[in-house]
């Protein structure tokens, strides 16, 4: 791949004086980028040190977008072994979560990961690129330098951008465009259909929004990765940027409103597409019409318990920070096969998952109505254990010594287990009133949390005035302080 031999080539610049720099390339006819970037001596110390550098501005919108279809490609069909196919070929390897690692250090050499293959609201000249020292491992899981908000949009995230829509836009007559033409024909598959938003389903992760009805209807698929966003407005409307795939906007007799999607996948077919997404999806906890049937059937079998609950294809619309709390909370070990359970943990793990995926949906906080997390990313569990991390799948998974210990002499049980019973009730309906986004928004702020530990997708006019209010603050001078 042509932006990794680029990358070996930059990397030889890390080592001479100050002040050297680079131009950014093209290739297949795509723009490099206007400035030459500068490597800076810290710069070339950080490499040294840490086995990573952030060099902004390195590549051009162009080459982003070229790169994140790169991305999604693999992310679409991968190859053996978990080898991305296509333009990552070779280069890199894909977990079954989406992460990006290298499919082998010794011959990779320097590697790069593009944070604006998620950050898709930056601006171009914000666009970054860290490399990575063969010879010194990053010292920092290198997904924490890659992307600024840090976490996939979870389960309960799509769940609560669902709410807000039917309330806003369902039954509403709109017209569709693509406005960076990537979604060209779904627009205007939309528009055929008759405008209509008719009907919204979410499985975990996955949203599916109905347009029309009968033989003319389509629906539209969302997941939103890393990043990404779905925005109603009905203010002013804000600037359409080069990321937006896809732009609504109501043309019946109702309140104007116009939408605004950025997401990794958005795709459009027939009511059988949905049917044949929705039918690999496991039980999603925030469903009205899911039980722990699936996660029965997960757990017969060997996989740890960590595994098998991040597995969509299970549990639909669990990630993995989710994962850590709810197995510290049923006082599990991450890597406890998964086979050894018995009835009563399954269905606590369950019954745990729904309990904490449905305060994050009423408050808009991964850590729900808990002042922030009790076990993932902690030295010190809330009991406190101490907590040790270790690697599953290319992702760090974390354990309290106190409360969650590995049986390793447990013998699998049998695998005709019956649904247990008491399970608590799924779904939302009966939660009553939700956090709105600026609300959840602006409590992550106050509480220094930021927006980094859970990518928040569900945006509007409230949130977009506390984002350009938070971002004039961060502007403004400090006061100086007077003379005592």
């Amino acid at each position: 791949m042509i932006a990794v031999r680029r990358i070996r080539q930059i990397s030889a610049l890390l080592r001479p004086p100050s002040g050297v720099g680079y131009r950014t390339f093209s290739h297949q006819g795509l723009a490099p980028s206007p400035q030459t970037v500068q490597i800076a001596a810290a710069e070339r110390e950080a490499y040294q040190r840490d086995g990573v550098v952030h060099l902004p501005g390195a590549f051009s919108e162009d080459w982003v977008t070229y790169l994140r279809e790169a991305f999604q490609q693999g992310m679409e069909k991968p190859g053996r072994d978990g080898k991305a196919e296509g333009m990552l070929s070779g280069q890199h390897s894909l977990t079954k979560e989406g992460s990006v690692m290298p499919s082998d250090r010794a011959t990779s050499c320097n590697w790069c990961f593009l944070a604006q293959v998620f950050e898709q609201s930056l601006p171009s000249d914000l666009v970054q690129v860290w490399v990575f020292s063969p010879a010194l491992p990053p010292t920092r899981d290198f997904r924490a330098f890659g992307s600024r908000r840090g976490s996939m949009v979870e389960g309960d995230g799509c769940h609560r951008i669902a709410a807000e829509h039917r309330r806003a836009l369902l039954g509403r007559k709109m017209t569709a465009k693509s406005p960076n033409g990537k979604f060209k024909a779904g627009a205007q598959a939309i528009n055929s259909s008759g405008g209509v938003l008719t009907r919204i389903e979410v499985h975990g992760k996955n949203m599916f929004y109905f347009f029309g009805q009968g033989a003319k209807m389509i629906v539209v698929h969302i997941h939103f990765g890393l990043a990404g966003a779905f925005a109603v407005y009905q203010g002013e409307e804000p600037e359409v940027t080069k990321n937006i795939r896809l732009r609504l906007e109501t043309v019946d007799s109702g309140t104007k409103l116009v939408a605004h999607l950025s997401a990794m996948v958005v795709k459009h077919g027939k009511e059988s597409f949905y049917d044949s997404l929705a039918s690999k999806l496991g039980a999603d906890p925030l469903r009205e019409d899911a039980n722990a049937d699936d996660l029965v059937k997960g757990c017969s079998a060997a996989k740890p318990i960590a595994t098998v609950l991040v597995d969509q294809a299970v549990c639909a619309g669990i990630g993995n920070i989710y994962r850590t709390e709810i197995l510290y909370e049923a006082a599990l070990h991450p890597k406890q096969p998964a086979n050894t359970l018995t009835q009563q943990e399954i269905l606590k793990v369950w019954n745990v998952a729904v309990k904490q995926m449905q305060a994050g949906f009423k408050t808009g906080s991964i850590w729900g109505h808990k002042k922030g997390a009790f076990c993932y990313g902690k030295k010190t569990s809330a009991c406190g254990g101490k907590v040790k991390q270790f690697n599953m799948g290319g992702r760090s998974v974390y354990a309290c010594s106190k409360r969650q210990r590995l049986d390793s002499k447990r013998a699998p049980l049998s695998d005709n287990k019956a649904l247990p019973t008491r399970q608590r009730r799924s779904g939302t309906k009966h939660l009553g009133r939700s956090v709105s986004a600026v609300e959840a928004e602006n409590k992550k702020r106050k509480t220094g949390e930021g927006l980094a530990v859970q990518h928040v997708a569900l945006k509007d006019d409230a949130t977009r005035r506390a984002a350009l209010a938070a971002r004039a603050a961060k502007k403004r001078p400090a006061a100086r302080k007077g003379p005592k």
